[in-house]
C-alpha cells in the first residue's frame, strides 16, 4: 500500500503546490487576522494542507467559495482537503465541479489530477486511470504531461486487472490468399485454379481482459479472457470475379480463456511464465474448431543492452467437421534483442511441425524475423520495420496432385512453400487522443511454391489505434 499511498499523495498535492507557488503571499496567517483577500486565503489554505491541517484548509476553501462561488482553485483545495479527511464522495464532487468550471488547460489539468488521486485512494483505480489520461490530454506543458503519464503507469502496475482494446481496418488486394495465376500446371496437365485473389476491406476488434493475482512479491497468477471478431467487405471487382463469394464466408470470430503462472527474479533480471488456454473458433458464423494448448516462456537480461528469450508451445485443434479431424502443432523459438540509443533491433527464429491425419496439411516449418524499432519519433512518426521468412515442408503432395495421381498413376513430389514478408508500421504519437494514437502499417507478402496454385502475392494496408503510454 505504500507505493499507492505515495502516488496518490503526489497526485493530490500537485494542484495545491502549484497554486501556492503562484499565489503565495509574503504574509503569514496570523491568529488575529480578521480579513484575507481571495488570493491570500487560497495561499493560506495551500500552506495549511502542506502542514497537514486539512480541516482548517477546508474551512478556508469554503470561505473563498462563499465570496467567489465556482472559484476553480478554491474547489481544488476543497477537494484535496476533503480527500485528506476521508470524505472521498465529497472530494470527487468538488474535483468534478472544478473540472466543469475550469476555463484554461492548466486548471483542467490540476482538476483531473486531483480527481484521479481521489478515485485511486477510494479504490476506483480503473476510473482513476481514465482521469489521468484526461490530465495528459489537456496538460499545457510537456513536464506536466510527463507527470500524468508517470502516475498513470505507476497506477496501472498497481491495478490487478487490465483491459486492452485493439481496432483494425485493413484494405487488401488478396483477402483470401488466392494464387497469382488463373491456371496451374502439374506435369503436362493444366487446370484452372479453384481460388482467385479477392480484394476488399477487412475490419474488426480484439478485446483482451486479464486479472493478475499476486501470490508473493515475485509470483502471480493471471486469468485472461480474449474475444476477437473480424469481418470482410468484398470489393465490386471481387464480386464480379467470383459472383458466388459472400462477405459472410470470410468472417471470423473466436473466444478464449487462459490461466497462467508468472515468476520473476528477485533482481528483475529474468522472467518466466507458463500458460494453458482453450479457444473456440467460428468461421462464416458457424463453429469451425476447438483449441487447447499451452505455452512456456523464459526471458533473461544479458547485461545492460541485450535480452534473450525462449518460447515453446503445444497446440491441439479439433476441427468441427464430420470427421472431427485433429491437428497437433509443436513449436519452439528464441529471440535476441539489442537496445541502442536510437531504438531496438531483434532477431527471432523458430521451428515446429503440424501432425495430422489430413495428409496434405501435415508439415514441418521454420521461421525467421528481423525487426528494427525506433525509440523516438522522427518528424512526428515512430517507425517499426520487420522482415520475415517462412519455409514449410509438407508431408505429402497437395490434394489436387493426389486426385490427379489417381488418374495418371504418377507419384508427384511433396509440397514446398517459401514466403517472404516485409512490414512497415508508422505510429503517430503526436496525434494521440487521451493517450491513443493512430498507427498505419503496410505488409507485402510473396509466397512461392513448387505447385503453382499456392503462389500468391498480397499487399495489406492496416489502420489501427495504439496506446502510447
Amino acid at each position: 500500500m505504500r507505493p499507492l499511498f505515495s502516488l496518490m499523495r503526489r497526485a493530490m498535492l500537485v494542484g495545491c503546490l502549484a497554486l501556492a507557488s503562484v499565489t503565495a503571499s509574503p504574509y503569514a496567517v496570523a491568529a488575529d487576522e480578521l480579513r484575507l483577500s481571495l488570493e491570500e486565503a487560497r495561499a493560506a489554505a495551500a500552506r495549511l494542507l502542506r502542514a497537514g491541517r486539512a480541516a482548517e484548509a477546508l474551512a478556508l476553501a469554503d470561505g473563498v467559495l462563499i465570496g467567489a462561488p465556482g472559484d476553480v482553485q478554491a474547489l481544488l483545495l476543497k477537494a484535496r482537503a476533503e480527500q485528506e479527511l476521508g470524505k472521498h464522495k465529497d472530494a470527487r464532487k468538488s474535483a468534478k465541479l472544478a473540472w466543469n468550471k475550469a476555463e484554461i488547460d492548466r486548471d483542467r489539468f490540476f482538476a483531473a489530477m486531483v480527481q484521479a488521486g481521489t478515485l485511486a485512494s477510494d479504490g476506483n483505480k480503473g476510473i482513476a486511470q481514465y482521469w489521468l489520461r484526461r490530465a495528459a490530454q489537456v496538460a499545457p506543458e510537456t513536464r506536466m504531461r510527463n507527470m500524468a503519464v508517470s502516475d498513470f503507469r505507476k497506477l496501472r502496475r498497481l491495478t490487478p486487472w487490465r483491459l486492452n482494446l485493439a481496432l483494425i481496418a485493413a484494405p487488401s488486394d488478396n483477402l483470401n490468399g488466392g494464387p497469382t495465376e488463373e491456371t496451374s500446371e502439374i506435369g503436362a496437365i493444366t487446370y484452372p485454379n479453384p481460388n482467385r485473389p479477392l480484394s476488399g476491406f477487412r475490419y474488426g476488434a480484439s478485446i483482451d481482459f486479464s486479472y493478475r493475482y499476486a501470490l508473493t512479491q515475485n509470483q502471480r497468477l493471471k486469468l485472461g479472457v480474449e474475444l476477437d471478431t473480424h469481418r470482410v467487405e468484398l470489393s465490386d471487382k471481387a464480386r464480379e470475379r467470383v459472383p458466388s463469394a459472400r462477405n459472410r464466408d470470410y468472417s471470423e470470430d473466436s473466444l478464449g480463456f487462459s490461466l497462467g503462472y508468472e515468476r520473476r527474479g528477485a533482481k528483475g533480471d529474468w522472467l518466466a511464465n507458463g500458460e494453458v488456454f482453450v479457444r473456440h473458433n467460428q468461421r462464416a458464423g458457424e463453429g469451425f474448431s476447438n483449441v487447447t494448448g499451452m505455452t512456456l516462456f523464459f526471458g533473461h537480461a544479458l547485461g545492460q543492452h541485450y535480452t534473450a528469450t525462449a518460447r515453446t508451445s503445444l497446440r491441439h485443434e479439433r476441427l468441427l467437421n464430420d470427421d472431427e479431424d485433429t491437428l497437433l502443432t509443436r513449436e519452439a523459438g528464441v529471440t535476441l534483442a539489442r537496445r541502442f540509443q536510437f531504438g531496438k533491433i531483434s532477431l527471432a527464429a523458430s521451428a515446429g511441425d503440424t501432425l495430422t491425419d489430413i495428409r496434405w496439411v501435415g508439415k514441418q516449418f521454420q521461421t525467421a524475423q528481423l525487426s528494427i524499432a525506433k525509440a523516438r519519433p522522427v518528424m512526428g512518426v515512430q517507425p517499426r520495420l520487420s522482415l520475415g521468412y517462412q519455409r514449410s515442408d509438407y508431408d505429402e503432395m497437395p490434394r489436387s496432385a493426389a486426385i490427379l495421381s489417381l488418374f495418371t498413376g504418377n507419384d508427384y513430389e511433396t509440397r514446398l512453400d517459401e514466403e517472404w514478408s516485409l512490414s512497415l508500421d508508422l505510429l503517430l504519437p503526436k496525434m494521440d487522443l487521451y493517450g491513443f494514437a493512430p498507427e498505419i502499417g503496410i505488409t507485402v507478402r510473396d509466397r512461392e511454391s513448387n505447385y503453382d496454385e499456392f503462389d500468391s502475392q498480397t499487399t495489406d494496408l492496416r489502420l489501427g489505434i495504439k496506446s502510447v503510454f
